[in-house]
Order: C-alpha cells, then structure tokens, then sequence
C-alpha cells in the first residue's frame, strides 16, 4: 500500500489543505481506495 498524500497552504490568505489517497499495488495492477475522486474545486 502507498499513501499519495498533497498539501498546500497559503498561510497569508490563512488557508490550506491536505489530500490523501491510499493506493493498493498488486502483481495486476493498482486499486484507488479513495470513495471521491481527486480534484479541485473553488468554493467562495
């Protein structure tokens, strides 16, 4: 198994987060076990 994990902050607009993602790894290829998927939205 392997954590992809992202983070970002802007500590002068005090905003930030993180994203991670546990990802599976088999001999047939890989499985993403995150329930949403990865993207970014603005939300204002």
């Amino acid at each position: 198994m392997v954590v992809c994990a992202m983070q970002y902050a802007a500590p002068e607009e005090n905003i930030g987060f993180r994203y991670e993602n546990d990802i599976v790894i088999t001999r047939d290829g890989c499985e993403v076990l995150s329930k949403y998927p990865l993207g970014i939205e603005e939300i204002s």
